[in-house]
């Protein structure tokens, strides 16, 4: 069980559809607005290696006109296109339908709800340069979040978190087929998992495993939330985007919006 789930690589795109445009002026130059999306991107995310602090690639957040379906881009430096998410908030806010792909080397991550909801939630899994899916059928159980269905929890348990109590959820990972449980608390630290932040404007929210063996193997995630808009400002983990290898890769993710 350790080595299955030795990194928690479960978050990454973690935006459900109620954000502003990005302003130009905001981004950084690497990441520029536009360079290459088709669309105007509503949220555009810096990320960089969490140890060497060099640029590794830009996420670029495109919402429909509806609020109900966003695109994500991920690009190089060199705005190559490495990997597309397709996030579909039909089924649910917290558990929206995902698929993203990897452009590069055929990696795949998929849960959507079967048209027979009682079959419940179909999620795949194909692992970079690899030909084989691998799929099985999830029951949705009700603190059950996918993917960017977590912003929106942590959002709808806002005064929850903030208030210093732990919220425990079961976070659907297509990369290991299964559900992790998730416990997530506000730090009382001055550092959020050995980064400054402002605590008296900002929240730094660590996700650990709720397994208290799997905590000691396991380094946490954490995420940096604005008190008064309660956007995501920055992200520090596993990320969902692999190398050109197919490796984890760990990263510091800022993120960018109008006003």
């Amino acid at each position: 069980m350790m080595n299955r789930y030795c990194s928690l690589t479960v978050l990454l795109f973690i935006f459900s559809p109620s954000f502003n445009v990005v302003a130009e002026s905001h981004i950084p130059e690497f990441c520029r607005q536009h360079i290459s999306p088709v669309s105007k991107a509503n949220v555009i995310g810096e990320v960089r290696d969490a140890i060497t602090d060099q640029p590794l690639y830009c996420e670029y957040h495109i919402f429909s006109s509806d609020a109900k379906k966003t695109k994500v881009e991920y690009r190089s430096i060199d705005q190559t296109l490495i990997a597309t998410k397709n996030i579909d908030y039909s089924p649910s806010l917290t558990r929206p339908n995902v698929v993203q792909k990897d452009l590069r080397h055929n990696e795949l991550r998929k849960a959507v709800f079967n048209d027979n909801s009682n079959l419940g939630i179909n999620v795949s899994y194909r692992k970079p340069n690899k030909s084989d899916i691998k799929s099985i059928q999830i029951e949705p159980a009700d603190n059950l979040v996918i993917d960017a269905g977590f912003d929106e929890a942590v959002r709808a348990y806002w005064y929850t978190l903030v208030g210093g109590e732990k919220l425990v959820m079961d976070f659907l990972s297509p990369v290991h087929l299964d559900t992790i449980k998730l416990t997530i608390k506000k730090s009382n630290s001055a550092s959020c998992y050995k980064q400054a932040y402002d605590t008296v404007t900002q929240a730094c929210f660590l996700i650990r495993p709720s397994n208290v063996v799997l905590n000691l193997f396991v380094k946490p995630l954490a995420l940096v939330y604005d008190l008064e808009t309660r956007r995501l400002l920055s992200f520090k983990g596993a990320v969902n985007i692999t190398n050109e290898k197919g490796g984890t890769q760990n990263a510091v993710i800022k993120y960018y919006y109008e006003g």
